[in-house]
């Protein structure tokens, strides 16, 4: 009864990484007419709702992040079969699948900050999921505090840049960004055109 559990899982966390694949599939055929597709989230445009920007290079990395998490859901059932929590052990790899796919595909940087949260919340979990011994739990506990810090400067950054634009949208922060380049102005100028 053991054995067939863990298949169940296994089959399971498997079927839910096969469909990811097969929706990126599918968002890829939807992209070929279109450049960049973007998707906004809870009916809000910029600069207030958060948003997926969708692009060649957005499906190319959720391709391959799907693809290496099916890896690990497959070869990794032998290895933490011992542990005994298989179900938690998936649940954090397809939480952190998830928070991998969502910062690839953000359209702006609160977007990104919620997945790149979830994607370290189940990191954090799954560095010290071995919580029998006390090394996992020591690395885990160092990359929380590393990544914390890596977070609040990221919140901090975001901050500064709603402040300075008025807005987190990538595509609104470039074209706003595009026509200057003052700390470029001081020497730029005269290094070039003073001969």
């Amino acid at each position: 009864k053991r054995f067939r559990l863990k298949r169940i899982r296994e089959f399971w966390a498997s079927i839910v990484v096969a469909l990811t694949l097969y929706s990126i599939y599918l968002v890829n055929q939807q992209l070929e007419s279109k450049q960049v597709l973007v998707v906004y989230l809870w009916g809000q445009s910029p600069p207030l709702g958060g948003s997926f920007e969708i692009d060649a290079l957005s499906i190319f990395m959720s391709g391959t992040i799907a693809f290496l998490g099916l890896l690990v859901v497959i070869y990794s059932s032998k290895y933490m079969e011992k542990e005994g929590r298989l179900t938690e052990f998936y649940t954090l790899v397809l939480l952190m699948m998830a928070g991998m796919t969502g910062i690839v595909m953000a359209g702006d940087f609160f977007t990104l900050f919620v997945f790149w949260e979830l994607m370290g919340l189940s990191s954090y979990v799954l560095v010290a999921f071995l919580k029998s011994r006390w090394g996992p739990v020591e690395a885990g506990f160092k990359y929380l505090l590393m990544s914390a810090t890596a977070s609040a400067f990221l919140l901090l950054t975001m901050s500064l840049l709603y402040g300075m634009a008025g807005t987190l949208n990538f595509a609104y922060l470039a074209s706003s960004l595009r026509g200057s380049n003052r700390p470029c102005e001081v020497w730029w100028k005269k290094s070039y055109f003073n001969r």
